[in-house]
C-alpha cells in the first residue's frame, strides 16, 4: 500500500519535457510509482488542475547557521524549496581551525555573525541533523575558511606550501561529502588571492567531481574580465564552474550580460562546464563594508574600525572613491547614494535608518554620505547590511532565459514569525532592526508568475528544469531533482494560474500564493498551503548515496 497517492496532476518531471497528466505514488521516502496508478493509498491528494514538480533546489543560499537557528525553514518551504545549498560566496561553516578560529571568535561578523562550535563537515552535519531540519542541506567549502586557516587575514600571495595545505584541507572536506568550493572574490580575504592561487586550490575538486562556485571579482565595469577569470579557473583546474547571482551592475553596464553569456556559451563549446544562477530582482543585498576599499579590511573588521577613526585616512578614502582608475568594484560611483538602502543594523540607536537610503540617512544627521557610511560601520562593527538598486530588468530576463542559467535566491532561512512576535511584545511597535530582501520569500514563485505566466519568456517545463534537474545534475545530487521511480519524494504541488510572489521591499515577510503541498523525503512539510510539524530534511553528502 502506498503512503500517499497524488492523482490527476500535470507532472513536470524536471527534465525539460512538456507536462503530462498522471499520478504519483509515495512509499516511505521514495517515489514508488508514476503514471496511471490504481494502487491503494493511506492518503489521497486530488491534484486535478494543479502541477506536480520535483522539490525545488536552491543552488545558492546562505543558510549555513540559519538552518541551525531556524530548522523549520518556513520561508523556503512555502516557496516549494526542499534543498538549500550552503557555503556560498566563499564563506562556509567549516572547516574552522586555528588560526581561523581565533579570527572568527574575535570577529564574529566574519562567519555570519556566529561563533562556530565545530571544526569540520562531519561535525557541522551532525549539528544540523540534531536540529531535525525541515529541508535538505548540501554544503560547499568556503575558500575564505581555507585561506584564513592557512594564510590568515593578510593581503599577500599564498606560498606554494600554503596552497598545498589549502588544497589538502579542501580534499578532506570533499572526502567527507562536500559538493565543491566557493569563492567570494569581492570580499576580503578572498579578494587578495590571485587567479593562480585559486586554480591551485580548486584543482583538488577534480578528483571528487566537485564544482567551483564563484561570486566573481567584479560585477560592474570589469564583469567580462571577471567572468573570463572564472572560466580560466575552470579550464586550468579542470572543474565545473558556477557563476553566482550573475549580473551586470550599474547603468553604464546594462546590456553587457549579452557579452558575458556569450563568453560562457563559447567556453561550453570548448568543453568547459560553465553555468550561472540568477535571482529575479533588480536589487542586490550585501554587507555595508563592500562600499569601501578592500585594503581597509586587510587585518579584519576590528583593525578597520580603528583605522576609520583617523581623519587623514578618511580623506584618503574619499579621494580613492572618486578615482575613476580604481581596480576594485566601486558600487558608490556606479549606483549612487539614493539607490543604496540600509536594511539591517544591530544597534538600537541606528534602527531609525533601516529602510532609508544612505542619501536620506546622511541628510537626516547632516553628514557627508561617505562619512555616514564610515560612522555606521564603526557603530555596527560590521553588522549592517544594504540593498542596492543596481540592475536592469532586461538583463535579468536575458539571464533567466539563457539555457545555461539556474534560479537561486541568494538568501537564507528567515522566519517571519520572529519579526511579528517582536512587534507584538513591544508596547509601542517601533521600526524593525532589519528588512530582508524579498528574494528570501518570493524568488521561485516570482520566476514562474513573472517569466512563465505573464511574460512567457519560459515554458513551465523550462523554469522547473532550472529549479530542479539542472542544479541536481550540476551538483551531482543522488536521486533528487527529477520525478522518477525510486527517487526521493521531494515534491511540490502548485497552481500555475495563481502562483504569485507577495514579498516586497517594504514588506518582505510575506509568503507566496498558489503553493499547496510540499513533500520532503516522503513526508508532507506543507499541506493545503500550511506548514506542518513534519521536519524530515537531511544533510546530503556527495558520493555517499544520500
Amino acid at each position: 500500500m502506498l503512503d500517499y497517492l497524488i492523482k490527476n496532476a500535470w507532472i513536470v518531471d524536471g527534465r525539460g519535457r512538456a507536462p503530462f497528466l498522471g499520478d504519483a505514488g509515495i512509499k516511505k521516502d521514495r517515489i514508488a510509482e508514476i503514471g496511471k496508478i490504481c494502487s491503494e493509498a493511506r492518503k489521497l491528494i486530488n491534484a486535478a488542475g494543479l502541477y506536480l514538480a520535483p522539490g525545488l533546489i536552491d543552488i545558492h543560499t546562505h543558510s549555513d547557521f540559519a538552518i541551525i537557528k531556524n530548522p523549520a525553514a518556513e520561508n523556503m518551504l512555502m516557496q516549494g524549496i526542499t534543498t538549500n545549498v550552503v557555503g556560498n560566496c566563499g564563506v562556509s561553516s567549516f572547516p574552522v581551525r586555528k588560526p581561523a578560529r581565533r579570527i572568527f571568535v574575535k570577529n564574529p561578523d566574519m562567519l555570519y555573525r556566529e561563533k562556530p562550535h565545530w571544526e569540520n563537515l562531519t561535525s557541522y552535519a551532525q549539528a544540523v541533523e540534531m536540529k531535525n531540519p525541515a529541508i535538505n542541506i548540501a554544503a560547499l567549502v568556503g575558500f575564505r575558511n581555507l585561506r584564513l586557516s592557512i594564510v590568515g587575514f593578510f593581503a599577500r600571495d599564498a606560498t606554494k606550501h600554503e596552497i598545498k595545505e589549502m588544497s589538502d584541507m579542501l580534499s578532506t572536506s570533499m572526502k567527507n561529502g562536500a559538493f565543491g568550493m566557493s569563492t567570494g572574490l569581492i570580499y576580503t580575504p578572498d579578494a587578495y588571492a590571485r587567479t593562480e592561487e585559486i586554480i591551485g586550490v580548486a584543482s583538488a575538486l577534480k578528483e571528487f567531481d566537485g564544482i567551483y562556485a564563484s561570486h566573481i571579482r567584479n560585477e560592474s565595469d570589469k564583469v567580462l574580465e571577471a567572468v573570463r577569470e572564472a572560466v580560466i579557473i575552470g579550464k586550468e583546474a579542470k572543474v565545473s564552474v558556477e557563476i553566482s547571482h550573475h549580473k551586470a551592475a550599474e547603468r553604464k553596464n546594462f546590456g553587457r550580460v549579452k557579452e558575458t553569456l556569450e563568453l560562457m556559451m563559447k567556453a561550453r563549446e570548448l568543453g568547459i562546464s560553465v553555468n550561472c544562477d540568477v535571482y529575479p530582482y533588480i536589487a542586490s543585498w550585501t554587507d555595508t563594508e563592500v562600499l569601501l576599499p578592500k585594503w581597509l579590511f586587510a587585518k579584519g573588521i576590528n583593525r578597520a574600525i580603528s583605522i576609520l577613526k583617523n581623519r587623514k585616512v578618511r580623506e584618503f578614502i574619499k579621494r580613492e572613491l572618486k578615482d575613476e582608475t580604481r581596480k576594485w568594484d566601486n558600487m558608490i560611483a556606479g549606483v549612487g547614494w539614493k539607490n543604496i538602502k540600509i536594511t539591517k543594523v544591530r544597534q538600537l540607536h541606528n534602527r531609525k535608518y533601516v529602510g532609508m537610503s544612505i542619501k536620506d540617512a546622511a541628510a537626516h544627521v547632516r553628514k557627508n554620505p561617505i562619512d555616514f557610511v564610515m560612522d555606521l560601520i564603526i557603530s555596527e562593527r560590521g553588522f549592517s547590511e544594504i540593498i542596492c538598486l543596481e540592475m536592469d530588468e532586461k538583463d535579468i530576463e536575458a539571464i533567466v532565459k539563457s539555457p545555461i542559467s539556474m534560479i537561486a535566491s541568494d538568501s537564507e532561512i528567515t522566519p517571519a514569525d520572529s519579526v511579528r512576535k517582536r512587534r507584538v511584545m513591544e508596547k509601542k511597535p517601533k521600526k524593525p532592526m532589519q528588512f530582508v530582501h524579498p528574494r528570501a520569500y518570493g524568488t521561485f514563485p516570482r520566476v514562474i508568475a513573472e517569466y512563465v505566466r505573464k511574460k512567457k519568456l519560459l515554458r513551465i517545463e523550462q523554469a522547473v528544469c532550472k529549479m530542479t534537474g539542472m542544479p541536481a545534475i550540476k551538483l551531482g545530487l543522488y536521486k533528487r531533482g527529477f520525478i522518477k521511480e525510486d527517487y526521493y519524494a521531494d515534491l511540490v504541488i502548485f497552481n500555475l494560474n495563481t502562483i504569485e510572489d507577495r514579498a516586497t521591499y517594504e514588506n518582505p515577510y510575506q509568503y507566496p500564493a498558489g503553493i499547496y503541498h510540499v513533500f520532503v523525503n516522503g513526508k508532507p512539510a506543507v499541506e493545503r498551503g500550511r506548514i506542518t510539524k513534519n521536519r524530515n530534511g537531511r544533510f546530503l553528502l556527495k558520493n555517499k548515496g544520500e
